[in-house]
């Protein structure tokens, strides 16, 4: 489903705990600009997804690490995926107020490390070393997601921006407590083994280590949780990076010194990228519901 600014319209009408429809206010209102011009330019990138219709274009199982499967271009309504063994992806189809519409649910295996992932293209570039006042590279983006887990006692999660390396290789490792694949580029919303039912933010370049803020948002089973970030280009630099819950900003933000360092995605392709792990044999499968996700790049 393509985005516009007034996207929320366009999203199934969702009952939550906190400001349960559509798209975040709070995040959302940063788009300022971003309407096309008369001769279609300047638009930026719209891009979101109620899951009311869900496919892969890699389906079955796999046990160890997968060429990128070929997509066409995103809004085909086919995602890519990395299945292992036991691991899945269903759409759920509910009457209840809570879900109606659509949701995709990822379950991670029965086994040590079993991981699910889904990903768009990379359709999304980010260069940080770049400044408004020499070449515009960095460029405000928007994403936001409705997430929820079933089991908060055991295993990883991961939803925001990421390189392909996380859908041809599994995207969540066991080394790093289930952290993104150090090969990875990632800026999202991170769940570990060591704090299973906390949602931290993290970001990642290729090669190093990811950037963790912690317990960005203590997640009950079976719950509903807006998650969202926003890069501003033109924000003050001790507010660079903007982080929400439900709807509301929180007072730790990430600076212009960490967003032009060496640890933040830089001069990369990003898509969107969701997965699940499940920590070792014999605990409770770790299981993401996604209501929907969308995310905007200015042009």
């Amino acid at each position: 489903m393509l985005l516009f600014p007034n996207a929320s319209s366009l999203y199934t009408q969702h009952i939550s705990q906190v400001n349960g429809r559509g798209l975040s206010p709070a995040l959302w209102r940063h788009l300022t600009t971003g309407t096309a011009a008369p001769d279609g330019s300047g638009g930026g990138i719209w891009f979101g997804d109620d899951f009311n219709n869900f496919s892969m274009n890699q389906a079955g199982d796999a046990s160890g690490a997968l060429a990128l499967p070929t997509i066409q271009a995103v809004g085909t309504g086919t995602y890519h995926a990395y299945i292992d063994v036991g691991a899945s992806a269903v759409q759920l189809v509910s009457d209840t107020a809570a879900d109606w519409g659509g949701v995709v649910r990822l379950i991670g295996g029965d086994t040590d490390d079993d991981t699910m992932v889904i990903g768009t293209p990379e359709f999304l570039g980010y260069d940080v070393a770049q400044t408004l006042t020499t070449d515009p590279g960095q460029k405000l983006t928007i994403f936001e997601a409705r997430v929820r887990l079933t089991n908060v006692t055991d295993g990883s999660a991961f939803i925001g921006l990421a390189s392909k390396d996380m859908i041809a290789n599994a995207a969540l490792v066991a080394s790093g407590d289930g952290g993104p694949l150090e090969a990875s580029n990632a800026l999202g919303f991170n769940v570990v083994e060591g704090d299973p039912d906390g949602w931290d933010f993290i970001h990642q370049a290729t090669g190093q280590a990811e950037v963790r803020t912690a317990s960005m948002q203590d997640a009950v089973a079976s719950t509903w949780y807006k998650l969202g970030f926003v890069i501003d280009p033109t924000a003050p630099a001790a507010k660079r990076v903007k982080i929400y819950v439900d709807n509301v900003e929180s007072s730790t933000y990430i600076t212009a010194t960490a967003v032009e360092g060496t640890t933040f995605p830089a001069d990369v392709g990003l898509g969107l990228v969701a997965a699940t792990m499940t920590e070792t044999n014999g605990t409770e499968e770790k299981v993401l519901d996604i209501d929907w996700w969308a995310v905007y790049q200015a042009g």
